[in-house]
């Protein structure tokens, strides 16, 4: 445990820290991860802004945000998604490059992505290592997330469970490639809200 740790100007008190040997904080490949901020720091900090240029803001007195479109599941957030005129339940991933959905998704509307996708067998994971599974893989996808128009590309639809059964009851993983089509995007854990600016 940490007595002090300063992010910019930001100060936090009785910090935990997790200590893993190298490879275990690695991706397949070789990309070494220096150490990732966990979530109870970023919970703290009541409101972060991820702006494109790679600036984060934390600012001091976030206002009030009266969205309420985040939940939590445990430490994963999740997020509302408007998909054809069906609402999803997705998670958030700030850590992942891009929107996958899962098998509840594909099952859901099995008929229309067998008939607009490609089968493909496809990777997925992250720090500890990467498996492969049957996926479809779709041109294109329109959805909604907190209340904004995405347009993904290339989007993959697992066919069979990635997630541990318990987790099964997500329909997707929003990553990056939804985020970022916005100059910023704001995530309020006070408030429970993401804006997308």
């Amino acid at each position: 445990m940490a007595e002090d740790v300063v992010i910019g100007k930001v100060s936090f008190k009785n910090v935990v820290f997790l200590v893993f040997p190298d490879e275990d904080l690695s991706f397949p490949g070789g990309e070494l991860i220096p150490g990732l901020v966990g979530f109870p720091v970023v919970n703290a900090m009541d409101e972060i802004r991820f702006r494109r240029d790679d600036v984060l803001e934390i600012p001091s007195d976030p206002p009030t945000r009266t969205a309420e479109n985040l939940a939590l599941d445990d430490l994963d957030p999740l997020v509302r998604v408007r998909y054809t005129k069906d609402q999803l339940l997705c998670r958030l991933d700030t850590g992942a490059e891009k929107t996958d959905f899962y098998e509840p998704f594909f099952r859901r509307y099995q008929e229309r992505i067998e008939g607009n996708g490609k089968r493909v067998t496809t990777a997925s994971g992250g720090v500890g290592g990467f498996q492969e599974f049957d996926a479809y893989r779709l041109s294109r996808l329109v959805m909604t997330i907190a209340g904004a128009g995405v347009t993904l590309r290339k989007v993959e639809v697992f066919t069979q469970p990635i997630r541990p059964p318990h987790l099964n009851y997500l329909d997707c993983n929003v990553g990056l490639d939804a985020l970022e089509q916005f100059p910023a995007y704001v995530l309020n854990f006070r408030d429970m809200a993401l804006i997308l600016e």
